[in-house]
């Protein structure tokens, strides 16, 4: 994972969420707009203060994040509609 120029982490690179390895019919009605929110809220569920943190403890908070990237697109996957 890159860093944005000014060093911070970008909660937006972080959150994009992972390609499925398949597809569903439903898949392509969801935005990764919403798939990337989803990822940001498991985080905050997780670590409210992440934000703050980000400047700390980087490397504990990109590993967060992919663990929420790979989180959210198994449910995805495995989800049989988007409801």
């Amino acid at each position: 994972m890159s860093s944005a120029p000014d060093d911070t982490i970008s909660i937006t690179e972080l959150s994009c969420p992972e390609t499925p390895k398949f597809t569903k019919p439903w898949h392509e009605d969801v935005f990764s707009k919403l798939r990337s929110y989803i990822i940001v809220e498991l985080v905050r569920a997780i670590y409210p203060t992440f934000e703050s943190a980000i400047k700390h403890d980087p490397r504990t908070i990109e590993a967060l994040f992919e663990t929420m990237r790979e989180t959210e697109l198994v449910m995805f996957e495995n989800s049989n509609d988007e409801v």
